[in-house]
């Protein structure tokens, strides 16, 4: 129990520590109701900071599912106005409790499920860490341990849906791109937003650019709905082009901008993360719409064309990376 010079303030922390450590099912108990309640109350009306000291008792509670609505109630104060820079690491060590709990998915039976309430509490703890990870500046700078964290929540993420949460935001990442056509003097510069990897970005670009880029078709409704959450039934989208790091000047398997990798995995030419696009040379190249979610409502993803590059751009920057000369016939064409 953290020091404290209020008894009364540490009687009703140890109070919810108590009523949540002896939480079973999905709903909070009326007890531990009762206890969060009356924390609040007498933290609002004493001044009290007992948010902090809450978050580090996190990790002492002895039920999944009661600690997961304790985070849950943590959470809740961030989501009005709380810091969640002081009880992100509280709540993440109390999570991490309850993984180490999770055998690896390779040792699983079929006869053996995980503990419901076990699943319950990742879940709730999954919803906290997003409300914190969401309304910080950069979520990734500001935990403790990330490689370790990030490492334990993928062992585990076949079991419940809050790791999954967790490292979809933790993974996402913004930037800009320049967008080059490998045969055509064409390009754009294009900046992407919350994205976890790049099939989802090669949706949301085809969707940006259309017919703007040789090789282009008309976007689906159904393709762009699903890439932006909107249609969270199941699809499947198919590459246009073939997608190219600047570091080949011929297309080729071995230069290809793997899906599954994230957008940071393009390289940088001068500064300036390239990708190009080439006739296709893996004909049905296609991917599961899975790969777009989960969607954070607060940091929804997109892709947006900022410009047309001039000639004059193309040029320097087909000269850069030992293109070959561009073909300037405006129709399009296959190898």
């Amino acid at each position: 129990m953290p020091n404290h010079s209020d008894p009364e303030t540490v009687a009703r922390l140890q109070r919810v520590l108590e009523t949540a450590s002896r939480q079973r099912g999905h709903e909070p108990s009326a007890e531990l109701a009762t206890a969060l309640d009356g924390l609040a109350r007498h933290s609002h009306e004493t001044g009290h900071p007992v948010l902090v000291d809450l978050a580090k008792l996190v990790v002492d509670i002895e039920s999944p599912t009661g600690a997961g609505l304790v985070a849950v109630a943590i959470g809740a104060s961030v989501e009005q106005g709380a810091d969640p820079a002081s009880t992100i690491d509280g709540v993440l060590r109390g999570m991490l409790k309850w993984t180490a709990l999770v055998p690896d998915e390779e040792s699983q039976s079929g006869s053996i499920g995980i503990d419901p309430d076990l699943v319950t509490g990742l879940d709730r703890f999954g919803q906290s860490c997003v409300a914190h990870l969401q309304r910080l500046d950069d979520p990734r700078a500001s935990i403790h341990d990330l490689d370790q964290i990030c490492e334990e929540l993928q062992r585990v993420e076949f079991a419940a849906n809050g790791p999954v949460w967790i490292l979809s935001l933790l993974t996402q990442t913004s930037g800009e791109l320049l967008v080059l056509h490998g045969v055509q003097a064409c390009g754009f510069r294009v900046r992407y937003r919350h994205l976890g990897n790049c099939f989802h970005l090669f949706s949301l670009l085809q969707v940006a650019l259309g017919t703007r880029m040789p090789g282009g078709s008309k976007p689906d409704p159904g393709i762009a709905a699903k890439a932006i959450g909107r249609d969270l039934r199941p699809g499947r989208d198919q590459a246009w082009w073939h997608y190219g790091q600047p570091t080949g000047s011929t297309p080729s398997p071995a230069s290809m901008v793997f899906g599954e990798a994230s957008p940071a995995s393009i390289a940088a030419v001068d500064g300036e993360q390239v990708l190009l696009l080439w006739p296709p040379i893996l004909q049905g190249r296609n991917w599961d719409a899975g790969f777009f979610h989960p969607v954070i409502a607060s940091r929804p993803p997109s892709v947006e064309v900022l410009g047309r590059l001039s000639a004059q751009e193309v040029a320097r920057w087909r000269a850069e990376l030992g293109l070959p000369p561009a073909n300037r016939r405006s129709r399009w064409r296959l190898w």
